[in-house]
């Protein structure tokens, strides 16, 4: 009768083995989200979320990262923003313009301007966004300059990273201020 039980044991002990490994990996990332809160692993589960409303004001919570993130609507379009109050112009990627309608991607002719930027100069396209919204605000014909997306090695279109909005937005509102680990936003 124990002969027999014994595949049925090391079946059960296997299985044991990969479920202690699956939970000794759970372990670890949970372990790293909660101490090193700009790692990797932490920012994969530290996404943008929506911005909060509290009486008329709008509400970003600090991410991980320390900086404000909120997604947003462009064009009605979900697009994760950083709130950049060194950014001049609210900015999105090439990849993103066209996703929200602001022109066509295959145009090859738009109006040029040269950004100086925190990485050095660049040329973008400037555009005209009819609606970005975000918990109670909501920016109406809001200019926006549109950076080129970079080539992977196969040459194909990569988005430009990441999407801020600036200055030309948050000097439109009514007022806007850091609390801790809050944003606020008055319309």
């Amino acid at each position: 009768m124990l002969a027999s039980q014994r595949p049925a044991l090391a079946d059960w002990l296997r299985k044991g083995a990969y479920a202690g490994m699956a939970l000794a990996g759970l372990l670890t990332v949970a372990h790293l989200i909660t101490t090193n809160r700009t790692s990797r692993a932490a920012m994969m589960f530290d996404r943008a979320r929506p911005a909060g409303i509290e009486g008329n004001e709008t509400v970003i919570a600090k991410r991980g990262d320390g900086h404000f993130w909120v997604r947003a609507r462009l064009n009605g379009v979900p697009v994760d923003f950083l709130v950049d109050t060194g950014a001049t112009y609210t900015a999105v990627s090439g990849s993103v313009a066209a996703r929200a309608g602001l022109f066509d991607e295959s145009e090859e002719t738009h109006e040029g301007r040269v950004l100086d930027t925190a990485n050095g100069p660049v040329v973008v396209a400037m555009a005209r966004a009819a609606s970005l919204s975000f918990g109670a605000i909501d920016a109406r014909e809001i200019e926006l300059a549109v950076l080129p997306d970079s080539a992977d090695e196969a040459g194909e279109a990569e988005d430009a990273g990441t999407n801020v909005i600036g200055m030309n937005l948050l000097s439109g509102l009514s007022a806007w201020r850091v609390e801790g680990d809050r944003l606020i936003l008055t319309p």
